[in-house]
C-alpha cells in the first residue's frame, strides 16, 4: 500500500453582501472582501487536512436584494464578467 495526498477542489457558496453600481462592481467588491478581510477564516487545519483557497473561482451568482424572485439574478463565468448561458463551458456552471 502507499500513501497519498489528495487535493479536493470542494465548490463552496460564500454569500457576500456588498453594495455596487452594477454586477460587475458587485463581483469585484464581493472578491475583494472575501480574499482581504475572509481568506484566514475559511482555513482548516486539522487531523492531518488542510484548505486553502484555489487561485480561480469557478463562477458567480449575483443576486439582487429586493428582488424576491430573483428576476434581476444573473450567472457570471469565473471571469466575473461573461454571463453564463445554459452551460457555461469554462467554468461548468448550468443555470
Amino acid at each position: 500500500m502507499s500513501e497519498y495526498n489528495v487535493s479536493i477542489y470542494a465548490v463552496v457558496r460564500v454569500k457576500i453582501p456588498v453594495t455596487a453600481a452594477d454586477h460587475a462592481s458587485a463581483i469585484k467588491t464581493a472578491e475583494a472582501t472575501l480574499r482581504d478581510k475572509y481568506r484566514d477564516e475559511f482555513t482548516m487545519e486539522c487531523q492531518g487536512m488542510s484548505s486553502e483557497f484555489a487561485e480561480d473561482d469557478a463562477g458567480f451568482l449575483v443576486d439582487e436584494v429586493g428582488d424576491d424572485e430573483y428576476l434581476k439574478s444573473k450567472w457570471y463565468c469565473h471571469d466575473g464578467v461573461t454571463e453564463a448561458e445554459g452551460k457555461c463551458m469554462a467554468c461548468g456552471i448550468d443555470k
